[in-house]
Order: structure tokens, then sequence, then C-alpha cells
């Protein structure tokens, strides 16, 4: 039996009457009445549709097609088939990564002294950065233990230029409270940071000097251009 979009909006809409359903049921000792569900929130400006929901059905979007080129919704955000026919068929355009709808922009980095840079020790004494400075060791989970006494210690940001930048991302995996990405290309900067909000960017010691580390931790900190993720479909 060959399953199409539409049989799969259906099952997603029938799965979703459940669990409203059965969040609604007042718990023993409450009051049967139940405030009414809010719904999802939205934020338009010309030509553009903005949902802040994790999962985006025909139903959130049906009634809302007019005028709109454009669809924003969170980074992770599963949009059913039907709904990815309809945008292909208006030519309407997905863009992903947005925060919230309340912030459109990341929050700022306050000051120079709230980013670390953690270098090799034969890049730091050629490197000229105000802020605070920690040199890097061949031991990923040692050196993540001072950039996280750093961000729990009123830090907002780290550049970790690491001689074995893999073994050091895969170190942080599982961290709480770190958000780390890798950044291979500087020029990647601004669709990282609007994409995934980081505290903590990775960089190859092998293919980044010390002045553009430098000039990297100045661009996070000015929020130069920060642009969402346009999403391609053919």
């Amino acid at each position: 039996m060959r399953i199409t979009p539409s049989d799969i909006e259906d099952i997603v809409q029938v799965v979703l009457h459940r669990l409203k359903s059965m969040s609604a049921r007042p718990s023993p000792g409450s009051s049967a009445t139940q405030d009414k569900p809010q719904p999802p929130q939205t934020a338009a400006s010309a030509g553009v549709l903005q949902l802040d929901q994790r999962l985006i059905t025909l139903r959130d979007v049906e009634q809302r097609w007019d005028a709109v080129n454009e669809l924003r919704v969170p980074a992770g955000a599963v949009i059913t088939p039907a709904v990815q026919d309809e945008l292909r068929a208006r030519e309407i355009r997905i863009v992903r990564g947005l925060v919230s709808v309340a912030s459109q922009t990341t929050a700022p980095i306050d000051n120079v002294s709230s980013m670390l840079i953690m270098v090799e020790a034969t890049r730091r004494s050629a490197l000229s950065w105000p802020g605070t400075l920690a040199t890097a060791s061949f031991n990923p989970m040692a050196d993540l233990g001072r950039i996280a006494a750093h961000l729990n210690g009123g830090g907002q940001a780290a550049i970790w230029c690491s001689a074995r930048p893999f073994a050091a991302a895969a170190s942080v995996h599982g961290h709480r409270r770190i958000r780390a990405i890798q950044l291979p290309d500087s020029g990647e900067l601004e669709r990282a940071v609007r994409e995934s909000d980081p505290n903590l960017i990775i960089v190859d010691d092998h293919h980044y000097t010390g002045q553009q580390v430098v000039d990297l931790a100045r661009r996070w900190l000015s929020r130069v251009d920060v642009k969402p993720q346009l999403e391609t479909r053919s």
C-alpha cells in the first residue's frame, strides 16, 4: 500500500487530536474548566509567514497562503510532506534557523572580557587579544574543563583553536551547558550564529592563523550581518 502525503497529513492530525484530548483531561481534584489552547505563535511582515512551533502541518498554514512568498520556521521544525508539496506548488521558500518569534537576533556578547580564546602555547605569546586567553593542551577533556569554568563563571563565549578539533568536538558531546559548533570556514560565522546560537566555536589550528582567530572573535562580538538559513528545494 502506497502512503501519500495526504495520508501522512491525516495521520498527523489524528495523533495531534488525541494528544490534545489527553492533555485536556482534568487531573483528579482539579477543575474541569480548562483555558482554551493558544494558537501557535506567528509573526508576519510583507510576504513572510513565521511559525514558532516544531511541527508544521497543513492545518497550520492552509488559511495563510495569500501574498506569502517566504515561510520561516525554527531550525529543527518538521514540515509534513503535504505542506512541502504546497510550498513547492506556490513557489514559497522555506527559511530555517530562527531562534524564536520574540527574538529575531541572538543576544549580543557584552564585552571582550566575556570572550575566551584558547590556543596552542606556540601561538599564545604572539596573540594580541585584550580579553581572556588560555593555553590549549593535547588533553581535550582538560581543555573543556577550563572552557566550562569560563562559561559557568560568567563568560559568554569561547573560541577553541585546537590541533585536534574533532577530538575537541567529541569531548563536548552531551555537555548540557555548552552549545558547540565546528567552524571550518570563518565566512560561515554569521550563518552558524543564526542557526545554532553557540557559546563555543571550535576551529582547526592547522587552518587558522592567530590573527584569523582574533578577527573571528571580534566579528562574533559585533554580530555583523547575521542571516537565517535558506532551505533550497528541488
